[in-house]
């Protein structure tokens, strides 16, 4: 007779850490006194163009939350599954660099951005990811 140990299902979201509080506290203190700062510069201007006071408090509230969404499922992505994208990551990187000297536009004499329709690509994001990727392979 024999015993079949039950096998270890992987799945996508597979944690077994928690978050460092202090990180995840001092996340949430800056987040919330953002919004209240934002609050308190914009009533004004706010309440003039939009007839609500709230408006920018509002917008802000969303984009706290949505990038609180966004932390969450990055805190439980497994993070190692992205190796297999990296190199064609790379070459999308290098390709928008690329276009940014073609298509960029020229402003004082530098091109740093692009834009196709709303979709506006700064030339510094892509070298930060650059040089993240390139920090990646020597360690």
């Amino acid at each position: 007779m024999s015993r079949n140990k039950p096998t270890k299902k992987k799945n996508l979201f597979n944690k077994k850490y928690s978050p460092d509080k202090l990180i995840l506290y001092f996340t949430i203190f800056m987040a919330i006194f953002g919004a209240i700062m934002i609050f308190d510069a914009s009533v004004y201007k706010a309440n003039e163009e939009f007839g609500d006071p709230f408006h920018f408090l509002k917008l802000q509230i969303v984009w706290i939350l949505a990038g609180a969404l966004i932390a969450t499922i990055i805190y439980f992505w497994d993070y190692r599954k992205l190796l297999k994208a990296s190199v064609p990551i790379l070459v999308i990187i290098i390709i928008l660099l690329i276009l940014v000297l073609i298509l960029g536009e020229d402003i004082n004499g530098a091109k740093r951005w692009f834009a196709i329709g709303h979709f506006h690509q700064s030339n510094q994001q892509n070298l930060l990811r650059l040089a993240s990727y390139s920090i990646s392979l020597a360690g």
